[in-house]
């Protein structure tokens, strides 16, 4: 292995300690699974999660749209609901560390992170959304 090289590896694992491990209150915690999905390391959290979009590909049936922002993926889907189960079935065994939950859209207005998306005339529409929270 070249010096150069040797020194890279180092300083990559010295970062990556230093993001995973956060002081709070006086005690001392440690991330020991994944990454932080904030600078500067969500770079690689992406390459990865990136890597397993394209393992999605190997499905015989696909989202008509899948749309991924960091850790979070909006889809449509057409091919009914046991296909749909299929599917995340299908992907939810390509990495063990890697879980993935759904929301099924009810009101015609699926939510994607803050957006609202409203289907019009063929098009996708979105607006700013804000969840009303209750107060006890």
């Amino acid at each position: 292995m070249l010096e150069a090289e040797r020194i890279r590896k180092e300083s990559l694992t010295r970062l990556i300690n230093l993001t995973v491990r956060t002081t709070f209150n006086g005690s001392i915690y440690e991330q020991i699974f994944g990454l932080p999905m904030e600078p500067p390391l969500f770079l690689l959290e992406n390459l990865y999660m990136d890597k397993s979009q394209t393992e999605f590909e190997k499905s015989l049936l696909q989202p008509r749209v899948l749309i991924r922002y960091l850790d979070d993926y909006f889809a449509l889907w057409s091919h009914g609901k046991e296909d749909l189960d299929e599917f995340l079935n299908f992907i939810n065994q390509l990495d063990e560390r890697i879980k993935f939950t759904m929301e099924v859209e009810e009101d015609e207005r699926p939510h994607f992170l803050d957006i609202e998306v409203m289907r019009s005339k063929g098009s996708l529409l979105r607006r700013l959304y804000r969840r009303i929270h209750m107060q006890e």
